[in-house]
């Protein structure tokens, strides 16, 4: 580690031991990390109590939607983030997550449009194991952060625990992590209460076919979608799952109508897929384009399919 790292611990625990208030003690403290990483945006977050939402301590650079973005759609849904909190271990920069995140809806949708092209996330706990907040810190430029920074930045997972520790746990916002077992003969067994055999047959036959993603949507028979994550592990995959407020503000049909829509569906094909008539799904594709923002139907079917919005398997 570098001597101005090193120094830079002890100017951060005088910061913490200081009788100035939470939020002054979290901006100073983030200015100081400007040394570790030149970024662009930053700031320290703590889970609000009794809620999954967080709430800024400190925001240096952040725009309102951006800084809104970071304290709830992403605490809830994000899947490089919900790996992370799922998976304990060090902070992880865009570039360190699994899968494509740089294909993701926070990344393509809010951080890219903001002028960030990299970042990082430290989960923050307090000395008895629990999450209490988060830092972010973007930068513009790819070189950053440093592996020397990521590696300072896990020294400071429990240091600003009590910091960001702003009384009674916040709930479980992780998917419930659960794991099936494939065998090499092809046959496979659950020990997940929560996965229903719907998703467990999902995950099995795109595992199957090699093409098991670290995340992916998935609509339940009864019809509310969730937002799945995976880790294999040799033979072991552990399945998260958690239902998901889905990106853009969109409901569940329009959706349904997306994915069929980027699949090269017409009206008449959709309405007969989804039991509804043309001129409801012209509706639908409306309101859709509308919430994303699109100019078209090949406009909004290229882009929710770089973020990965579709849903994975044939919609009901």
């Amino acid at each position: 580690m570098e001597p101005p790292f090193l120094s830079l611990f002890a100017e951060l625990g005088a910061i913490l031991g200081s009788a100035e208030s939470r939020q002054a003690r979290s901006a100073e403290i983030l200015r100081r990390l400007r040394k570790v990483v030149p970024y662009v945006a930053g700031s320290v977050s703590a889970a609000k109590p009794g809620t999954i939402e967080h709430v800024s301590l400190a925001n240096d650079g952040y725009s309102a939607p951006v800084e809104r973005h970071l304290n709830k759609w992403l605490v809830h849904h994000d899947p490089g983030y919900l790996l992370m909190r799922r998976s304990p271990g060090p902070p992880l920069r865009w570039r360190d997550s699994p899968g494509r995140y740089r294909e993701t809806y926070s990344v393509r949708e809010v951080f890219l449009p903001a002028g960030f092209d990299e970042g990082v996330t430290v989960c923050v706990h307090n000395r008895r194991g629990l999450y209490t907040g988060s830092v972010h810190l973007s930068v513009d430029d790819r070189r950053h952060p440093t592996d020397e920074a990521v590696q300072f930045l896990s020294h400071l997972q429990v240091m600003l625990g009590e910091l960001t520790d702003l009384g009674s746990p916040p709930p479980q916002v992780v998917p419930a992590a659960n794991k099936i077992t494939i065998t090499s003969a092809g046959r496979w067994h659950s020990t997940a209460r929560s996965v229903s055999d719907e998703l467990a047959r999902q995950v099995r036959t795109l595992a199957a076919a090699d093409t098991l993603p670290p995340w992916f949507w998935w609509q339940a028979p009864a019809g509310e979608v969730h937002l799945v994550t995976t880790e294999r592990i040799g033979d072991e995959i552990t399945v998260g799952r958690t239902t998901a407020d889905l990106p853009y503000g969109l409901s569940v049909r329009e959706l349904e109508v997306l994915t069929l829509l980027a699949g090269g569906h017409t009206n008449a094909q959709i309405g007969r897929r989804l039991s509804i008539s043309p001129k409801t799904v012209a509706k639908h594709v409306e309101h859709t384009l509308g919430k994303m923002g699109a100019a078209s139907r090949t406009e909004a079917a290229v882009r929710a399919t770089r973020v990965g919005l579709l849903l994975c398997g044939t919609p009901r």
